[in-house]
């Protein structure tokens, strides 16, 4: 279990980098460029994947000596990412499209309402991914 925990802190520590990279991204395309969430969303996460894949797969988890070579991991990988952010997207643009519309009387909160839907979906895509790439690393 402290194997395990060890491996959650470390991983939440890169993809914490990654999600920098991401967020970052994430804003300048939605704030700068004032692109839909989905197609932000989606994009800004490419750097920030591949970014939490390879430092895992060298540093956080034991790779195991499977019959899936690294390349092949990291395009399910991506393969996995690409549904995930499918949906994610879609629930990311559904709560900004929610938070706007009920706060309408207070323009900050509409203004941001991208990026709190963004906040809000974190946690879940990064448990989700750790379960994902620890199963994919260590058992494939």
């Amino acid at each position: 279990m402290r194997k395990l925990f060890g491996q959650f802190i470390r991983f939440i520590g890169i993809s914490g980098i990654g999600w920098c990279i991401d967020f970052g991204l994430y804003i300048v395309f939605t704030s700068v460029f004032g692109w839909p969430v989905f197609i932000s969303n989606c994009l800004s996460a490419v750097p920030a994947v591949t970014l939490v894949f390879t430092v895992s797969t060298a540093k956080i988890f034991q790779r195991s000596g499977g019959k899936v070579p690294v390349y092949m991991k990291y395009i399910l990988y991506l393969t996995y990412q690409f549904f995930l952010l499918l949906a994610v997207s879609s629930l990311g643009q559904w709560l900004a499209d929610m938070i706007a519309a009920k706060a309408a009387d207070v323009g900050m909160l509409v203004r941001f309402s991208k990026v709190i839907a963004k906040i809000l979906i974190t946690p879940v895509t990064m448990v989700m991914n750790f379960i994902v790439m620890k199963v994919m690393t260590e058992k494939l």
